[in-house]
């Protein structure tokens, strides 16, 4: 089996903090945690549940989530 890689993403304080919360909530590591956002990310972009739709913004792409999140529960 390969060895896992090291990759960092800058998160917004508001979506790092909720990765602490869910992560203390459910007694896992954040590193766990996030690696599994990206293989569920993946996957569901595989099997087409997930739209990447880019948008420039100050001359570089964005991508937005398309859904409204209730700030209430982070």
């Amino acid at each position: 089996m390969e060895k896992a890689k090291t990759v960092s993403v800058n998160l917004s304080s508001k979506d790092k903090k909720s990765l602490e919360e869910i992560a203390r909530e459910k007694k896992i590591s954040q590193r766990m945690l996030a690696a599994y956002a990206v293989r569920y990310f993946l996957a569901n972009y595989r099997l087409g549940k997930v739209r990447l739709n880019p948008v420039m913004e100050g001359g570089k792409a964005v991508l937005h989530v398309d859904m409204e999140l209730d700030d209430s529960s982070t």
